[in-house]
């Protein structure tokens, strides 16, 4: 999908070539992030593999139109190309809809996430849940103005008006501790 995992490997695979460059340094962790856009963007979900993907062929076959096929082959690239990094995807916040509100493709976010984590359990990428902590569809954690149009609201509210971005005080206090904690 064009929001979707499908596209995250090609920056992976863009930064595994800079090995030989005197400023690259092998990373400790690879930690990816997604989910909301797929879901907000009516990307179709598909079906998890029934085992992972463990070469360049099977990798190919996925279907990364869709969320499951992208995730999986985001999983297999991680894993392929930093071998010996710390792999976590991290499950964003709830959109601005009900967990349990199907998108026009027919599934809920909580489904979704459902897949997610079956995904990364089967590769062995550990998960960050966000998606359990906070939620833009309750007013109070959203800004009333974008931070585009009014830069101070990154002091005061967790998401940006679209419901979709975390504002600095999300990130600090709701995103990054869970990561912290994973990571630790």
């Amino acid at each position: 999908h064009f929001m979707g995992a499908a596209n995250i490997p090609d920056e992976l695979i863009k930064y595994a070539t800079k090995t030989s460059e005197s400023w690259y340094m092998t990373p400790d962790a690879i930690v990816a992030e997604g989910g909301i856009n797929d879901y907000v963007f009516n990307a179709p979900l598909g079906t998890p593999s029934t085992t992972p993907a463990n070469t360049d062929q099977l990798a190919s076959a996925l279907d990364k139109t869709t969320v499951c096929g992208g995730l999986e082959y985001l999983c297999y690239q991680m894993i392929k190309l930093y071998p010996n990094a710390r792999h976590l995807f991290l499950i964003t916040h709830q959109s601005n809809t009900a967990p349990w509100t199907a998108n026009s493709q027919g599934y809920t976010q909580t489904q979704m996430v459902e897949k997610i984590i079956e995904i990364c359990k089967m590769y062995g990428v550990g998960i960050v849940n966000v998606f359990d902590q906070l939620s833009s569809y309750f007013s109070q954690n959203v800004s009333p103005t974008r931070y585009a149009d009014d830069p101070t609201v990154t002091n005061s509210y967790l998401i940006d008006h679209d419901g979709i971005h975390p504002l600095a005080l999300g990130y600090r206090i709701i995103y990054a501790p869970l990561v912290r904690k994973e990571l630790l």
